[in-house]
């Protein structure tokens, strides 16, 4: 069964879809510090064609490439497992708008603040680069 509604509507629709804009939080001024040590061309709070916001949109190669920072509020509680919202957020933005997606779940980027050998950047450079592989 499709449901057409008027263009009028639909165009009240998507306005309203689209009308808050992101708020960069402290951990994404974080990775887009590592990315422009890293040489990596980005913006920020990018809207896509079907009006999702990203929080960042990289170009490397001349591909774009969706980057979420996924915290707590992306996860089902005390769980791993993303919320309905967040995973078909994910799933429409490369199916609709053609754009690889990257997620960066909140407790593999605190992991790598764990005390180890190496220092922490260079531990946070290389888990990005892995992510964008």
């Amino acid at each position: 069964c499709k449901i057409f509604f008027p263009s009028e509507l639909q165009d009240r629709f998507f306005n309203s879809f689209i009308r808050k804009d992101g708020v960069p939080s402290r951990w994404q001024s974080d990775v887009a510090g590592i990315f422009e040590i890293m040489g990596i061309s980005f913006e920020e709070e990018v809207r896509t064609e079907t009006g999702y916001s990203v929080d960042m949109m990289l170009t490397i190669n001349g591909e774009n490439i969706a980057v979420e920072l996924d915290g707590p509020s992306h996860y089902l509680v005390k769980s791993q497992t993303q919320t309905g919202p967040s995973e078909l957020k994910h799933r429409q933005i490369r199916a609709l708008d053609q754009i690889s997606l990257v997620s960066i779940p909140y407790w593999e980027w605190g992991d790598l603040h764990a005390n180890k050998k190496e220092n922490v950047l260079d531990r946070q450079k290389n888990f990005l680069k892995k992510k964008l592989e």
